[in-house]
């Protein structure tokens, strides 16, 4: 695969939250972001957030167990690796 990311930086971001459609407007008016919605038959399975063609983020309603239990939203970050098996 190849990565757009020079080594050792950020390359992929997903925000977990109780609030998608939410932080998806928040974050398209701070960073310009593009939201294409997800749906998984059941509603919103969340977005994926673009710049032009470019994929950057993803934002997800928390699992049922996780927004029952009243979390702060969290976010998971991803580091570009040149091989992840030996990572």
């Amino acid at each position: 695969m190849t990565s757009y990311h020079p080594i050792g930086t950020f390359c992929w971001t997903e925000l977990q939250t109780n609030a998608p459609l939410a932080s998806s407007n928040y974050y398209r008016s701070l960073f310009g972001w593009e939201a294409r919605e997800l749906a998984d038959g059941r509603g919103s399975a969340g977005f994926i957030q673009s710049i032009g063609n470019r994929r950057v983020a993803s934002i997800a309603p928390f699992h049922p167990r996780l927004d029952a239990m009243d979390e702060p939203a969290l976010w998971l970050c991803h580091i570009a690796v040149s091989d992840i098996h030996e990572t």
